[in-house]
């Protein structure tokens, strides 16, 4: 385990992609597409139908965030969201 700060380069250069981390593939602007679909859901602007395509969205993506360990260090101010990380 690293004892200096870390920069995101270092986790994921530009010429890489994803990185397998536990077993893993974790596609760049995995987390990005995650807090973007989050806005999608708590938006007042968003229907219904882009709410729930948002939310299935980001449960696709909930394996490649706990394999990263976000849920370690992070809680998710939205219950909906929390509970994707909290149940199996």
């Amino acid at each position: 385990m690293t004892k200096h700060p870390v920069t995101p380069n270092q986790v994921m250069p530009d010429n890489v992609d994803y990185v397998q981390t536990n077993g893993v593939a974790i596609r760049k602007g995995t987390m990005a597409a995650a807090i973007a679909n989050i806005e999608i859901i708590e938006s007042l602007t968003s229907t219904q139908a882009e709410k729930a395509a948002a939310l299935e969205t980001i449960k696709a993506l909930v394996p490649q965030l706990k394999a990263f360990r976000i849920h370690k260090h992070l809680q998710w101010r939205n219950p909906q969201i929390e509970a994707l990380f909290t149940t199996d």
